[in-house]
């Protein structure tokens, strides 16, 4: 004997198939009651997600936010560095020493091409003026 009830070489009848065919019903599954109101699952649940909602909206807000705040920062801080850079890196500039005598000389050799010793009063200044430049500059004695 088989282990379904039926002798060996016994046919299996198959229930039809189709719209009236009777055969095999599943049993009717049955879920619990969920308590209804306040204290549901599906009440907490939903405040839950409303909660975490509002949370995330305010922490978007807030990291939009602080990331205004940071590029605006970055740009007060590069505008400083840049000002810093230029203050400490740059050479001063200062008047060159001695200007209207080299013009005088210059000026004078243009008119006097021909005769360069005419110019040996303003050659003599620009001399007398460039020495005493330089012993300014570099802190020496001057003859």
């Amino acid at each position: 004997m088989r282990l379904d009830g039926q002798a060996p070489g016994a046919s299996v009848a198959v229930p039809p198939r189709g719209a009236g065919a009777r055969g095999f019903l599943p049993p009717v599954l049955s879920l619990p009651e969920l308590p209804a109101g306040e204290d549901s699952p599906v009440a907490r649940a939903e405040a839950r997600a409303a909660a975490l909602e509002h949370e995330l909206s305010a922490s978007v807000e807030i990291g939009g936010l602080l990331l205004k705040n940071a590029s605006e920062e970055a740009a007060r801080v590069q505008a400083r560095a840049q000002a810093l850079v230029e203050a400490e890196f740059s050479v001063p500039r200062r008047e060159l020493a001695c200007g209207e005598e080299r013009d005088a000389c210059v000026r004078c050799y243009g008119e006097h091409a021909r005769d360069p010793l005419a110019c040996r009063d303003a050659v003599a200044a620009f001399t007398e003026c460039s020495r005493g430049a330089f012993a300014h500059y570099a802190g020496v004695a001057g003859p």
